[in-house]
Protein backbone atom coordinates (compact mmCIF):
# COMPACT_ATOMS: atom_id res chain seq x y z
CA UNK A 1 0.00 0.00 0.00
CA UNK A 2 1.42 3.61 -0.69
CA UNK A 3 1.17 5.86 1.73
CA UNK A 4 -1.27 8.16 -0.11
CA UNK A 5 -3.76 5.35 -0.49
CA UNK A 6 -4.22 5.20 3.71
CA UNK A 7 -7.45 6.97 5.44
CA UNK A 8 -6.60 9.95 7.12
CA UNK A 9 -7.78 8.66 10.73
CA UNK A 10 -5.19 5.51 10.41
CA UNK A 11 -2.31 8.10 10.28
CA UNK A 12 -0.54 9.38 13.32
CA UNK A 13 -1.00 13.53 13.62
CA UNK A 14 2.41 14.30 13.82
CA UNK A 15 1.08 17.97 13.37
CA UNK A 16 0.40 18.05 16.86
CA UNK A 17 4.20 18.35 17.62
CA UNK A 18 4.86 20.84 14.45
CA UNK A 19 1.96 21.99 12.07
CA UNK A 20 4.36 21.64 9.18
CA UNK A 21 7.91 21.12 8.36
CA UNK A 22 8.43 24.95 8.33
CA UNK A 23 7.30 24.55 12.17
CA UNK A 24 9.53 22.01 12.68
CA UNK A 25 12.45 23.77 11.05
CA UNK A 26 12.08 27.24 12.97
CA UNK A 27 12.08 25.24 15.97
CA UNK A 28 15.02 23.39 14.55
CA UNK A 29 16.92 26.66 14.10
CA UNK A 30 15.89 27.58 17.77
CA UNK A 31 17.10 24.65 19.30
CA UNK A 32 20.59 24.93 17.40
CA UNK A 33 20.91 28.30 18.88
CA UNK A 34 20.58 27.04 22.34
CA UNK A 35 23.11 24.10 21.55
CA UNK A 36 25.50 25.88 23.83
CA UNK A 37 22.76 27.46 26.62
CA UNK A 38 24.63 24.77 29.14
CA UNK A 39 28.09 25.69 28.53
CA UNK A 40 27.74 29.01 30.72
CA UNK A 41 27.90 26.27 33.88
CA UNK A 42 31.25 24.97 33.09
CA UNK A 43 33.64 24.63 35.78
CA UNK A 44 31.14 25.94 38.09
CA UNK A 45 29.29 23.71 39.34
CA UNK A 46 30.38 23.47 43.11
CA UNK A 47 27.28 25.05 45.04
CA UNK A 48 23.48 24.64 44.57
CA UNK A 49 22.22 26.87 42.67
CA UNK A 50 24.61 26.56 39.76
CA UNK A 51 23.49 22.77 40.07
CA UNK A 52 19.71 23.57 39.89
CA UNK A 53 19.70 26.11 37.30
CA UNK A 54 22.41 24.01 35.18
CA UNK A 55 19.82 21.15 35.61
CA UNK A 56 16.92 23.26 34.39
CA UNK A 57 18.29 24.52 31.59
CA UNK A 58 19.37 21.27 30.40
CA UNK A 59 15.49 20.08 30.60
CA UNK A 60 14.97 23.34 28.57
CA UNK A 61 17.00 21.85 25.78
CA UNK A 62 15.95 18.75 26.21
CA UNK A 63 12.40 19.59 25.84
CA UNK A 64 13.43 21.51 22.57
CA UNK A 65 15.48 18.48 21.23
CA UNK A 66 12.69 15.54 22.00
CA UNK A 67 10.29 17.35 19.52
CA UNK A 68 12.19 17.57 16.85
CA UNK A 69 13.89 13.93 17.41
CA UNK A 70 10.58 12.72 17.43
CA UNK A 71 8.74 15.02 14.31
CA UNK A 72 11.85 14.05 12.20
CA UNK A 73 12.08 10.17 13.22
CA UNK A 74 8.33 9.53 12.93
CA UNK A 75 8.18 11.35 9.78
CA UNK A 76 11.15 9.48 8.37
CA UNK A 77 9.64 6.19 9.50
CA UNK A 78 6.43 6.62 7.64
CA UNK A 79 8.50 6.16 4.49
CA UNK A 80 12.32 5.48 4.75
CA UNK A 81 13.17 5.72 1.33
CA UNK A 82 12.17 9.52 1.60
CA UNK A 83 15.26 11.47 1.11
CA UNK A 84 14.11 14.69 2.63
CA UNK A 85 12.79 13.10 5.95
CA UNK A 86 16.05 10.96 5.96
CA UNK A 87 17.79 14.16 5.96
CA UNK A 88 15.49 15.50 8.63
CA UNK A 89 16.24 12.67 10.75
CA UNK A 90 19.67 12.86 10.20
CA UNK A 91 19.18 16.84 11.10
CA UNK A 92 17.98 15.98 14.54
CA UNK A 93 20.22 12.89 15.53
CA UNK A 94 23.42 15.77 14.71
CA UNK A 95 21.62 18.00 16.70
CA UNK A 96 21.24 15.71 19.64
CA UNK A 97 25.28 14.58 19.36
CA UNK A 98 26.09 18.20 19.32
CA UNK A 99 24.38 19.07 22.20
CA UNK A 100 25.71 16.08 23.73
CA UNK A 101 28.47 17.32 23.16
CA UNK A 102 28.14 20.48 25.21
CA UNK A 103 26.45 19.09 27.78
CA UNK A 104 29.18 16.34 28.24
CA UNK A 105 31.27 18.55 31.06
CA UNK A 106 28.61 18.18 33.23
CA UNK A 107 28.08 14.45 34.67
CA UNK A 108 32.38 14.68 35.13
CA UNK A 109 32.02 17.74 37.06
CA UNK A 110 29.26 16.77 39.38
CA UNK A 111 31.37 13.25 40.22
CA UNK A 112 33.98 15.18 41.18
CA UNK A 113 32.06 16.59 44.10
CA UNK A 114 32.47 14.39 47.50
CA UNK A 115 30.01 12.03 48.09
CA UNK A 116 28.69 13.86 51.32
CA UNK A 117 28.11 17.03 48.29
CA UNK A 118 25.82 14.64 46.18
CA UNK A 119 24.14 13.14 48.63
CA UNK A 120 22.83 16.61 50.26
CA UNK A 121 21.56 17.52 46.85
CA UNK A 122 19.65 13.82 46.68
CA UNK A 123 17.82 15.08 49.66
CA UNK A 124 16.95 18.13 48.82
CA UNK A 125 13.90 18.86 47.64
CA UNK A 126 14.29 21.63 45.40
CA UNK A 127 16.35 18.46 43.15
CA UNK A 128 13.87 16.23 43.31
CA UNK A 129 12.84 16.26 39.55
CA UNK A 130 16.61 15.55 39.71
CA UNK A 131 17.35 12.81 42.58
CA UNK A 132 17.69 9.76 40.36
CA UNK A 133 20.10 11.40 37.78
CA UNK A 134 22.14 12.39 41.33
CA UNK A 135 21.75 9.03 42.19
CA UNK A 136 23.01 7.33 38.85
CA UNK A 137 26.34 9.85 38.93
CA UNK A 138 27.12 8.59 42.92
CA UNK A 139 26.98 5.04 41.94
CA UNK A 140 28.93 5.41 38.55
CA UNK A 141 31.18 7.56 39.78
CA UNK A 142 34.14 4.70 38.47
CA UNK A 143 33.18 4.59 35.29
CA UNK A 144 33.09 8.11 34.56
CA UNK A 145 35.78 9.38 32.35
CA UNK A 146 37.65 12.98 32.07
CA UNK A 147 35.66 15.96 30.76
CA UNK A 148 37.83 15.89 27.64
CA UNK A 149 37.22 12.20 27.37
CA UNK A 150 33.42 12.17 28.05
CA UNK A 151 33.21 14.83 25.12
CA UNK A 152 35.59 12.92 22.69
CA UNK A 153 32.97 10.32 23.51
CA UNK A 154 29.70 12.31 22.97
CA UNK A 155 30.75 14.04 19.60
CA UNK A 156 31.12 9.90 18.85
CA UNK A 157 27.32 9.70 18.96
CA UNK A 158 26.28 9.53 15.44
CA UNK A 159 29.84 6.74 14.80
CA UNK A 160 28.04 4.66 17.29
CA UNK A 161 24.48 4.67 16.39
CA UNK A 162 25.21 4.27 12.56
CA UNK A 163 25.26 0.60 12.86
CA UNK A 164 21.43 0.71 13.91
CA UNK A 165 20.49 3.03 11.07
CA UNK A 166 22.31 0.93 8.30
CA UNK A 167 20.60 -2.01 9.06
CA UNK A 168 16.83 0.10 9.45
CA UNK A 169 17.75 1.49 6.01
CA UNK A 170 18.32 -2.58 4.67
CA UNK A 171 16.00 -3.98 6.57
CA UNK A 172 13.13 -1.19 5.39
CA UNK A 173 13.69 0.73 2.87
CA UNK A 174 16.18 -1.82 0.74
CA UNK A 175 14.55 -5.39 1.29
CA UNK A 176 12.69 -6.67 -1.42
CA UNK A 177 9.92 -9.89 -1.09
CA UNK A 178 9.29 -11.34 -4.15
CA UNK A 179 5.07 -12.89 -4.20
CA UNK A 180 4.12 -15.85 -2.84
CA UNK A 181 1.67 -18.43 -3.97
CA UNK A 182 -0.93 -20.41 -1.62
CA UNK A 183 -2.20 -24.23 -2.53
CA UNK A 184 -5.00 -22.70 -4.16
CA UNK A 185 -2.62 -20.82 -7.06
CA UNK A 186 -3.58 -17.53 -5.29
CA UNK A 187 -0.07 -14.71 -5.28
CA UNK A 188 0.51 -12.35 -2.62
CA UNK A 189 3.41 -9.94 -2.23
CA UNK A 190 5.00 -10.78 1.00
CA UNK A 191 5.89 -8.16 3.83
CA UNK A 192 6.87 -7.63 6.85
CA UNK A 193 3.35 -7.93 8.34
CA UNK A 194 1.96 -10.42 6.30
CA UNK A 195 4.81 -12.84 7.03
CA UNK A 196 3.50 -12.97 10.61
CA UNK A 197 -0.13 -13.30 9.65
CA UNK A 198 1.13 -16.19 7.06
CA UNK A 199 3.23 -17.82 9.87
CA UNK A 200 -0.16 -18.68 11.14
CA UNK A 201 -1.85 -19.82 8.18
CA UNK A 202 -3.31 -23.65 8.20
CA UNK A 203 -2.50 -23.63 4.51
CA UNK A 204 1.09 -25.36 5.06
CA UNK A 205 2.68 -24.73 1.51
CA UNK A 206 1.93 -21.26 1.74
CA UNK A 207 3.49 -21.27 5.29
CA UNK A 208 6.90 -22.78 3.82
CA UNK A 209 6.69 -20.92 0.67
CA UNK A 210 6.13 -17.41 2.93
CA UNK A 211 9.16 -18.70 5.20
CA UNK A 212 11.95 -19.27 2.69
CA UNK A 213 10.98 -16.45 0.67
CA UNK A 214 11.17 -14.31 3.82
CA UNK A 215 14.60 -15.27 5.11
CA UNK A 216 16.20 -15.55 1.43
CA UNK A 217 16.25 -11.96 1.15
CA UNK A 218 18.47 -12.28 4.51
CA UNK A 219 20.37 -14.80 3.80
CA UNK A 220 21.35 -13.06 0.11
CA UNK A 221 22.47 -10.07 2.09
CA UNK A 222 24.05 -12.21 4.93
CA UNK A 223 27.77 -10.85 4.25
CA UNK A 224 25.91 -6.88 5.02
CA UNK A 225 24.12 -8.10 7.72
CA UNK A 226 27.33 -9.71 9.70
CA UNK A 227 29.61 -7.08 9.21
CA UNK A 228 26.70 -4.64 10.29
CA UNK A 229 26.35 -6.51 13.76
CA UNK A 230 29.88 -7.62 14.01
CA UNK A 231 31.01 -4.13 14.33
CA UNK A 232 27.91 -3.28 16.63
CA UNK A 233 29.29 -5.44 18.85
CA UNK A 234 32.90 -4.11 18.43
CA UNK A 235 31.27 -1.13 19.71
CA UNK A 236 29.88 -2.15 22.65
CA UNK A 237 33.26 -3.94 23.68
CA UNK A 238 35.09 -0.40 23.03
CA UNK A 239 33.13 1.25 24.82
CA UNK A 240 32.53 -1.13 27.69
CA UNK A 241 36.27 -1.17 27.53
CA UNK A 242 36.93 2.66 28.13
CA UNK A 243 34.59 2.85 30.64
CA UNK A 244 36.66 -0.05 32.69
CA UNK A 245 33.51 -2.45 32.59
CA UNK A 246 34.58 -5.62 33.42
CA UNK A 247 32.10 -6.84 30.58
CA UNK A 248 29.46 -5.42 27.89
CA UNK A 249 26.54 -7.21 29.99
CA UNK A 250 27.59 -5.42 33.42
CA UNK A 251 27.27 -1.88 31.26
CA UNK A 252 24.16 -3.07 29.49
CA UNK A 253 22.76 -4.18 33.18
CA UNK A 254 24.28 -1.13 35.16
CA UNK A 255 22.25 1.76 34.60
CA UNK A 256 18.87 -0.53 34.04
CA UNK A 257 19.34 -1.01 38.60
CA UNK A 258 19.41 -4.96 37.38
CA UNK A 259 21.99 -6.86 39.00
CA UNK A 260 24.06 -9.37 36.75
CA UNK A 261 23.04 -11.89 39.03
CA UNK A 262 18.94 -11.83 37.37
CA UNK A 263 20.18 -11.44 33.74
CA UNK A 264 22.50 -14.86 34.77
CA UNK A 265 20.12 -16.69 36.73
CA UNK A 266 17.00 -16.12 34.10
CA UNK A 267 19.66 -17.68 31.65
CA UNK A 268 20.48 -20.38 33.12
CA UNK A 269 16.76 -21.17 34.62
CA UNK A 270 15.91 -21.27 30.84
CA UNK A 271 18.54 -23.85 30.00
CA UNK A 272 17.52 -26.06 33.00
CA UNK A 273 14.37 -26.26 31.87
CA UNK A 274 14.34 -26.93 28.11
CA UNK A 275 12.94 -30.39 28.62
CA UNK A 276 9.32 -28.81 28.95
CA UNK A 277 9.31 -26.87 25.39
CA UNK A 278 10.92 -29.80 23.58
CA UNK A 279 8.01 -31.86 24.99
CA UNK A 280 5.57 -29.51 23.63
CA UNK A 281 7.46 -29.38 20.20
CA UNK A 282 6.66 -32.87 20.26
CA UNK A 283 3.25 -32.48 20.94
CA UNK A 284 2.55 -30.16 18.42
CA UNK A 285 4.18 -32.46 15.78
CA UNK A 286 1.41 -35.07 16.68
CA UNK A 287 -1.12 -32.63 16.63
CA UNK A 288 -0.47 -31.15 13.92
CA UNK A 289 0.13 -34.66 12.00
CA UNK A 290 3.42 -33.75 10.88
CA UNK A 291 6.33 -36.33 10.50
CA UNK A 292 8.68 -32.98 10.42
CA UNK A 293 8.64 -30.18 12.54
CA UNK A 294 9.64 -26.93 11.07
CA UNK A 295 9.83 -23.21 12.29
CA UNK A 296 6.97 -22.36 9.92
CA UNK A 297 4.86 -25.00 12.28
CA UNK A 298 5.32 -23.44 15.14
CA UNK A 299 3.09 -20.69 15.18
CA UNK A 300 0.05 -22.01 13.50
CA UNK A 301 -3.12 -23.06 16.00
CA UNK A 302 -3.34 -27.14 16.44
CA UNK A 303 -6.96 -27.46 17.05
CA UNK A 304 -9.59 -26.81 14.64
CA UNK A 305 -11.33 -23.36 13.94
CA UNK A 306 -9.09 -21.10 16.08
CA UNK A 307 -8.08 -19.00 13.27
CA UNK A 308 -9.41 -15.04 14.18
CA UNK A 309 -9.39 -12.64 11.63
CA UNK A 310 -10.91 -8.96 12.85
CA UNK A 311 -10.54 -5.70 11.02
CA UNK A 312 -9.08 -2.83 12.99
CA UNK A 313 -12.37 -1.53 14.40
CA UNK A 314 -13.46 -5.12 15.39
CA UNK A 315 -10.44 -5.27 17.45
CA UNK A 316 -10.31 -1.77 18.62
CA UNK A 317 -14.12 -3.28 20.16
CA UNK A 318 -12.91 -5.91 21.60
CA UNK A 319 -10.48 -4.25 23.55
CA UNK A 320 -12.47 -1.49 24.71
CA UNK A 321 -15.20 -4.74 25.94
CA UNK A 322 -12.30 -6.48 27.55
CA UNK A 323 -10.92 -2.86 29.71
CA UNK A 324 -15.06 -2.18 30.48
CA UNK A 325 -14.45 -4.40 34.42
CA UNK A 326 -11.18 -2.14 34.51
CA UNK A 327 -13.18 1.11 34.89
CA UNK A 328 -14.01 4.02 32.59
CA UNK A 329 -10.35 5.18 32.48
CA UNK A 330 -8.63 2.65 30.61
CA UNK A 331 -11.80 3.04 28.09
CA UNK A 332 -11.94 6.84 27.87
CA UNK A 333 -7.73 7.13 26.87
CA UNK A 334 -8.27 4.23 24.01
CA UNK A 335 -10.85 6.41 22.81
CA UNK A 336 -8.68 9.67 23.10
CA UNK A 337 -6.14 8.02 21.47
CA UNK A 338 -8.28 7.08 18.31
CA UNK A 339 -9.94 10.68 18.33
CA UNK A 340 -6.78 12.73 18.19
CA UNK A 341 -4.60 10.01 15.93
CA UNK A 342 -2.06 8.70 18.26
CA UNK A 343 -1.55 5.56 16.39
CA UNK A 344 0.15 5.09 12.85
CA UNK A 345 -1.96 1.56 12.17
CA UNK A 346 -1.50 0.19 8.88
CA UNK A 347 1.85 -1.28 6.88
CA UNK A 348 2.78 0.93 3.59
CA UNK A 349 5.36 0.43 1.44
CA UNK A 350 8.79 1.81 2.61
CA UNK A 351 6.96 2.11 6.71
CA UNK A 352 9.66 1.34 9.20
CA UNK A 353 8.75 -2.55 10.42
CA UNK A 354 7.84 -3.30 14.20
CA UNK A 355 5.92 -1.94 16.60
CA UNK A 356 6.91 0.57 19.23
CA UNK A 357 5.87 3.78 21.36
CA UNK A 358 7.48 7.04 21.80
CA UNK A 359 6.67 9.43 24.32
CA UNK A 360 6.61 13.63 23.64
CA UNK A 361 6.79 16.04 26.23
CA UNK A 362 4.05 18.75 26.13
CA UNK A 363 2.15 16.29 23.27
CA UNK A 364 1.28 13.21 22.90
CA UNK A 365 2.54 9.45 22.70
CA UNK A 366 3.06 8.43 19.52
CA UNK A 367 2.75 4.11 18.53
CA UNK A 368 3.50 2.34 15.72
Amino acid sequence: MNRNEMKTENKWKLEDIFASDAEFEKAYAAAKASASLCLKYREKLKEKEDVLNCFRDCDFVSKQLERIYAYAKMRHDEDTREAKYKDMSGRAESLYVEIASNNSFITPSLSKLKKEKLESFIKDPDFSDYDYQLKQILKNKKYILSEKEEKLLAEGGEVFSSFRNIFSMIDNADMKYGEVEDSNGNKTVLSHAKYSLFMQSPDRLLRERAFKEYYKSYIDRINTITAVYSSSVKKDCYLSAVRGYKSCLEKALINEDVPEAVYKNLVKSVGDNLKPLHEYVKFRKKALGLTEMHMYDMYVPIIENAELKLDYEEALKLVKDGLRPLGTGYGALLNRAMEERWIDVYENDGKKSGAYSFDVYGAHPLYC
